[in-house]
């Protein structure tokens, strides 16, 4: 699968493919259907910037571009609270494929760092991490920046920023100690992107089968502590096993704090729940993370759904996991996660108007006590696909951003990244005829930096 057609694509499910592919369907339709085009968009994530003055602030949404025939990083900036796309420009249009690319806001110097997979010094399967610096009206400080070496196999980064030491921290994963498991690393770096200490080993096995990927982390301010979780998974015959596993870290000293077993897997011989693509927000209103994830259930029914559990500062889980979504015979799956005064907001890719819609971008609130609030709604529900949801606040506003990649358009211009506005309440904020607003443009303007 063209990994820019993304689904969070993960190593085991492509061991597995044949017989995931009664329970997951849908993914094999994306592998049949969703090779990348020309002028494809795939993978957004957006931060908000606090600009410190009432009214005053920005979304900045990334993606990855296939507009130069291999995979770029794009941006635009967004206003909050409608649909102001203030333009599409390059972060990167360097030889090779970029892809992947997370963000992080520095109110300090308002400003934001976006990193990205990087195969441009790409010997086989090697890849390196890339960063750049984005000023809050869209021009890049300096030039992009290497900060790590020798990745294999998929890095998968994600950052946040430390507002007391005014730094960022990335993790990601890498296969470089053993190409048939891989390892979780986190490092570091200032404000201006220079490292800020080693980079650390965070989740690693001596056994050959253990996979450690797609790491998620969230900052708690008041404490400067962070909560990093990640999938894990492995075959120690004769029986696999899945399970979501974190860890809880001083932000500063970058020493872990407590290992948290978020979601064990089951017990041998009792069936097997695959759990995958955790992502984590934490809540300042309530003091407490949550993380998210996709989970397969046993073979008693078919399809996956979303589960979550409450993590506090310190690492320890306040609830028992529960179910976001369950639909059965459906699937649920590419959660994202963030917060606002109310509770918590978690949007995800759903099938259950696949007959006449296609797959449909859908969101549930979650209150502090882990009660839903309400029911699911749909964020887009326009005919063909929308997937690969991501979402994030404004405190300002008091109003959420998703984006995902859409296929509404696939014969006109590609697969493209739209958005929609929400309350802290959930409603949709309407910007258009239909609501959802285009972020992408047909031609991007602005200098090609590499």
């Amino acid at each position: 699968m063209n990994d820019t057609a993304k689904f969070k694509w993960t190593s085991w499910q492509n061991l597995t493919i044949i017989g995931l592919a009664a329970a997951l369907g849908f993914v094999l339709y994306f592998n049949v259907f969703g090779s990348g085009a020309p002028t494809d968009q795939y993978h957004s994530e957006s931060s908000f910037l606090d600009m410190g003055k009432a009214g005053m602030g920005v979304y900045l949404v990334v993606w990855e571009d296939l507009h130069n025939g291999n995979s770029d990083i794009v941006a635009a900036l967004v206003d909050p609270g409608n649909k102001a796309v203030k333009s599409n420009f390059p972060i990167t249009a360097a030889s090779g494929k970029q892809s992947k690319p997370c963000i992080a806001a520095n109110y300090k110097r308002k400003e934001f760092l976006v990193v990205w997979e990087d195969e441009r010094n790409s010997i086989g399967l090697s890849k390196d991490l890339y960063g750049q610096l984005v000023k809050y009206d869209g021009s890049l400080i300096g030039e992009n920046f290497k900060i790590t070496e020798k990745s294999y196999a998929g890095c998968n980064p994600a950052i946040l920023y430390n507002s007391k030491d005014n730094s960022y921290i990335i993790v990601w994963d890498d296969s470089s100690n053993n190409w048939t498991s891989s390892d979780i690393f986190g490092i570091q770096i200032s404000y201006d992107g220079k490292p800020i200490g080693k980079t650390i080993a965070i989740a690693g096995s001596p056994q050959t089968s253990e996979h450690n990927q797609n790491p998620s982390l969230a900052y708690n301010a008041k404490q400067n502590r962070f909560v990093i979780a990640w999938e894990e998974w492995g075959s120690y015959y004769p029986y696999n096993y899945f399970s979501i596993k974190g860890k809880s870290y001083d932000a500063s000293a970058m020493t872990s704090i407590m290992d948290i077993d978020i979601s064990p897997s089951l017990p041998a011989g009792t069936g097997v729940n695959r759990k995958y693509n955790p992502m984590v927000a934490y809540s300042e209103a309530d003091d407490k993370f949550l993380v998210v994830w996709s989970e397969l259930r046993t073979s008693k029914s078919k399809g996956s759904y979303i589960a979550g559990v409450f993590i506090d500062t310190y690492g320890l889980k306040i609830l028992p996991e529960f179910k976001i979504t369950d639909l059965p015979e459906l699937n649920e799956t590419d959660p994202s996660v963030s917060s606002s005064q109310l509770g918590f907001l978690v949007t995800y890719t759903d099938e259950q108007q696949k007959s006449t819609q296609g797959f449909n971008i859908y969101a549930q609130g979650v209150a502090y006590d882990g009660k839903l609030q309400g029911n699911a709604f749909p964020v887009s529900n326009s005919p063909f696909d929308q997937y690969d949801s991501y979402i994030s606040f404004s405190p300002q506003s008091n109003t959420y951003l998703i984006t995902w990649t859409d296929r509404r358009n696939l014969g006109a211009s590609g697969t493209d990244i739209y958005g929609q506005h929400l309350t802290f309440k959930g409603a949709r904020i309407q910007t258009t005829s239909n609501d959802n607003f285009l972020i992408t443009v047909p031609k991007i303007t602005g200098q090609l930096k590499p």
